[in-house]
């Protein structure tokens, strides 16, 4: 049973985002803004984006989350974490 009026935060850029600890170029975190905002699971939050969890979420949906889990983990693996953070 899941509960509901849970919410999902990625943070791109600010203190305590991926612009802060990796070096992922602008460009690349603009376009996964874009590419997220455009599933309608998520909507901006400051500079940021959430993903409510405030209903029963589908499995198309479920895979569009872990999809863009699995697509952010691999730029910061491709493009490596700041220096001060490895």
């Amino acid at each position: 049973e899941t509960k509901f009026g849970q919410s999902l935060m990625t943070y791109f850029w600010g203190k305590f985002a991926l612009e802060h600890y990796t070096k992922i170029p602008e460009d690349v975190l603009q376009s996964l803004y874009d590419e997220m905002m455009e599933t309608e699971l998520f909507y901006p939050a400051g500079m940021n984006l959430k993903c409510m969890i405030d209903r029963k979420i589908s499995e198309k949906e479920l895979d569009k989350l872990i999809f863009f889990i699995d697509k952010i983990e691999q730029e910061v693996v491709k493009y490596g974490l700041k220096e001060e953070f490895e």
